[in-house]
């Protein structure tokens, strides 16, 4: 298993992960960065639940200013209920 190395982009409030060295099919399934109302929209649930979910820390997540960001990896083991998260939170 090889590093794995991304350049970050940020333009007009999006938050962009490219993998280095063409790895994409993996980067993109395990590291795609969600913003509050995407994570609300896969899970189904108001952006308001999936807020409470972060700042009890239930639901991992980064503020980055004044949003929130979650990976989709981490938003699907929360679903999944299993301790896979980053960090080794679980519900």
């Amino acid at each position: 298993m090889s590093a794995c190395f991304v350049t970050v982009t940020v333009a007009a409030g999006n938050v962009k992960l490219r993998p280095a060295r063409g790895d994409y099919g993996k980067m993109a399934e395990d590291h795609e960065v969600l913003t509050a109302e995407e994570a609300a929209a896969l899970l189904r649930v108001s952006s308001k639940t999936v807020l409470s979910l972060a700042r009890t820390g239930a639901l991992p997540g980064e503020k980055v200013g004044r949003a929130w960001r979650f990976l989709k990896s981490d938003v699907l083991a929360y679903v999944r209920g299993t301790s896979d998260i980053k960090g080794g939170r679980s519900r």
